[in-house]
């Protein structure tokens, strides 16, 4: 009786820390199955993925938003430079390194 008195009672205990860390300002996001390394240690699964980032050596974690801000940087500069470069094909111009167009045209 006591265990599953335990089990019924795990949801509402998982609730109030999840509510608990939320009023304390920390971000709770849920993570696949397989983009969790450490599940192959606790579950019966394929482990490939975990053996893999062990044999490569130290393992990073990184801040999403900020990845997500320099992915989102890159992409921007590319396209400025796509931009640029086709601006530049059809008038004669060129950009110098100092972001300057050059009249190619005498």
């Amino acid at each position: 009786m006591l265990h599953r008195h335990a089990k019924s009672s795990e949801p509402k205990f998982k609730q109030k820390l999840i509510k608990e860390h939320l009023s304390n300002g920390i971000m709770i996001r849920w993570v696949p199955s397989q983009a969790q390394l450490a599940d192959a240690l606790t579950k019966c699964m394929d482990a490939s993925v975990l053996r893999e980032c062990m044999e490569r050596g130290p393992y990073s974690l990184h801040d999403e938003a900020q990845i997500l801000r320099a992915r989102s940087d890159s992409r921007a500069r590319l396209q400025w430079l796509r931009m640029k470069s086709s601006d530049s094909k059809g008038d004669g111009n060129s950009i110098s390194h100092d972001g300057n167009t050059k009249s190619s045209i005498q």
